[in-house]
C-alpha cells in the first residue's frame, strides 16, 4: 500500500514537471523587413504582451534582423509537429519590398540566416522614333531664284512644327505648321507664316528616313500682305530624338520664289 502511493506521488511529479516544462517552452523568430510585433503576435496565435514580457527591448524599438523569443503555444507546437513530421522547417510567406522599378524579395531558409533576391521589375520601354513622330525644328530658307541681294537679303531663319499619324507601315498624313522671317539680317524684313497638311513616305524598315511634303496656305508680310501658296518638299531623319531635314520652299504667289530649307529639331 505504501509503495503504491509512492508510485501515484512519483507520477504526479514526473506530470508536474512536464507541464511546467512544456508552459515554459519557447522558439525563436528573426524579424523580418514589414513585420510588426501586432504580426508576429498573429502569427503565432499570442499577444503583443507576451512576446515584450519575453523580449523587454521590443517595447522601446524593434529593427529588421531582430530576434524574438516567442512563447511556445498549441499553435507554435502544432507548426512544430507539422514541419517535423515532414522533415522540413516552417518557412515564412516572401515579403516584397517595392522602390521604384526593384523589388527585394526576403525569404527565410531553413537555417536563421536570411537570403536576399533582387529582381527587376518590367517597365515600359521608350517609344519607337520614326519620322512620323511630333517634331520641332528650327529652319534656316536661303532664296535661290530672282535677282540681285546679297547673302543677308536673302537669308530667313524660323520654326516649324510636323507630326503624323502612320496609315500603313511605310505612309502617314499629318499637319505642318512654319513660320519664318529675316528681321534682324536687314534693315527692313518680313515674315510669313504657313500651314498645311503633310504627307510622309518612310524609306526604310525602322521609318527612320523619309520624304516630307507639306502642301500649305502662307500668308506673308513684307511691305505689303499678301496670301501664297506654299510647298516644302524635305528628306526627313531621326537620329533618336533628333530630326535633320534638308529640302525645299516653293512659294507661289503673284510671283513664284524658291528657297533652300535646312532644319535641325527634336522630337517630342
Amino acid at each position: 500500500m505504501k509503495l503504491l502511493k509512492q508510485i501515484r506521488t512519483a507520477i504526479f511529479i514526473i506530470v508536474a514537471l512536464t507541464a511546467a516544462s512544456s508552459a515554459g517552452a519557447e522558439t525563436r523568430h528573426i524579424l523580418e523587413r514589414g513585420e510588426t510585433l501586432e504580426s508576429v503576435a498573429k502569427k503565432y496565435g499570442i499577444t503583443t504582451e507576451q512576446i515584450i514580457a519575453l523580449n523587454p527591448d521590443a517595447k522601446s524599438f524593434t529593427y529588421v534582423g531582430m530576434e524574438l523569443i516567442i512563447p511556445e503555444t498549441a499553435t507554435t507546437r502544432s507548426d512544430s509537429a507539422a514541419a517535423a513530421s515532414t522533415g522540413t522547417a516552417a518557412t515564412p510567406a516572401p515579403v516584397a519590398v517595392s522602390s521604384g522599378n526593384t523589388y527585394s524579395y526576403t525569404a527565410t531558409p531553413q537555417t536563421s540566416a536570411s537570403q536576399t533576391i533582387s529582381q527587376s521589375a518590367p517597365y515600359a520601354p521608350e517609344p519607337e522614333r520614326t519620322i512620323f513622330n511630333m517634331n520641332a525644328s528650327i529652319n534656316y530658307y536661303y532664296a535661290f531664284t530672282g535677282s540681285g541681294g546679297d547673302f543677308k537679303t536673302r537669308s530667313a531663319y524660323g520654326l516649324s512644327i510636323e507630326g503624323a499619324s502612320n496609315l500603313t507601315e511605310y505612309f502617314g498624313a499629318g499637319l505642318f505648321f512654319a513660320g519664318n522671317a529675316n528681321y534682324g539680317l536687314v534693315d527692313s524684313g518680313g515674315i510669313g507664316f504657313a500651314i498645311g497638311p503633310t504627307a510622309m513616305l518612310a524609306f526604310n524598315s525602322s521609318r527612320t528616313v523619309g520624304l516630307s511634303l507639306p502642301l500649305c496656305v502662307g500668308l506673308a508680310y513684307t511691305d505689303k500682305t499678301y496670301w501664297s501658296f506654299i510647298t516644302v518638299p524635305h528628306l526627313t531623319a531621326v537620329f533618336n530624338r533628333v530630326v535633320a531635314s534638308l529640302g525645299c520652299s516653293v512659294n507661289v504667289a503673284s510671283v513664284t520664289s524658291a528657297s533652300l530649307y535646312i532644319g535641325l529639331g527634336y522630337q517630342f
